[in-house]
């Protein structure tokens, strides 16, 4: 490709993302005074496979989606799939009928998918405080917990590279997120659990791993020695530490040496402290 090519191809995508971020204030922002007209009005392609169902899951989906459009349109926005993901990620903290909530995050597993890193980068915060919510609020019910989780994994495994390897210090929305994925990486519920460890290994599985767990590495020691020092029935203490070793297996080589150290010195004495574990 030619230079004059290249600049061209550079200018169309630096013009492309304008126009999302430009759609993504729009939803979130009052009406201009001066009624904006729709440029796109067709349905995404990732909900098009929604307009021939009527009934269960997907027939409420397409209800949803097309409840969506409407809002979309009357706002004068684009039916692109960044304003449904706007609108939807204001729509969730508001939303307490589960089947409804439920709903909603299968649409939003199915937008994810489309929507850049560099938008689901900006909006991390929000998504974040959004997703902690309904996983606190709704932590009894696997199901959302599930689809909730499986969410964040889709939004991870786009802004790890870029926001794990920062420093954490600052980003206490990531930090509150990382330590319930941790809590939830030992949950008794297998779905659960393993979902949960699914997300932190996407969180290290990039390039820049090593960084990722230096920013993490005191928070997973830490996590790991009190799990196995706390008290508790000898079967639910085997249990835990068979989750710890799960997850120990899919991070532990970015984990820095010195915690590493401390955790296995933990593991053994646990183990040396129950005669049966290790038998």
């Amino acid at each position: 490709m030619t230079k004059e090519g290249k600049k061209r191809r550079s200018s169309a995508a630096s013009a492309s993302m304008d126009e999302l971020q430009q759609s993504l204030m729009e939803i979130e922002n009052e009406p201009a005074k001066e009624q904006r007209m729709s440029k796109v009005t067709k349905v995404p392609a990732v909900f098009e496979g929604l307009e021939f169902h009527t009934a269960g899951k997907k027939g409420q989906s397409r209800a949803v989606m097309q409840a969506l459009t409407s809002v979309i349109l009357e706002k004068g926005g684009d039916t692109i799939p960044v304003s449904y993901f706007a609108l939807l990620l204001n729509s969730l903290p508001s939303t307490s009928d589960k089947d409804e909530l439920d709903v909603m995050l299968y649409l939003l597993r199915l937008l994810l998918p489309e929507i850049s890193a560099s938008v689901l980068s900006t909006k991390f915060n929000d998504i974040s405080e959004t997703f902690q919510t309904i996983l606190n609020k709704h932590y009894e019910a696997s199901l959302l917990v599930v689809n909730t989780l499986k969410c964040i994994e889709l939004v991870m495994q786009k802004v790890a590279p870029v926001i794990t390897v920062k420093s954490w210090k600052k980003q206490a929305k990531l930090l509150s997120l990382f330590h319930g994925l941790l809590a939830l990486s030992i949950d008794p519920r297998a779905k659960v659990r393993k979902e949960a460890q699914s997300i932190v290994h996407v969180m290290y599985a990039h390039e820049g791993g090593s960084s990722t767990g230096v920013n993490s590495g005191k928070i997973v020691g830490k996590f790991f020695v009190s799990q196995l020092t706390s008290q508790g029935p000898a079967e639910a203490k085997k249990k835990t530490t068979s989750y710890l070793f799960t997850l120990l297996t899919a991070i532990g080589f970015n984990i820095p040496l010195n915690i590493l150290t401390s955790m296995f010195e933990a593991i053994f004495t646990q183990m040396k402290q129950n005669a049966n574990f290790v038998r």
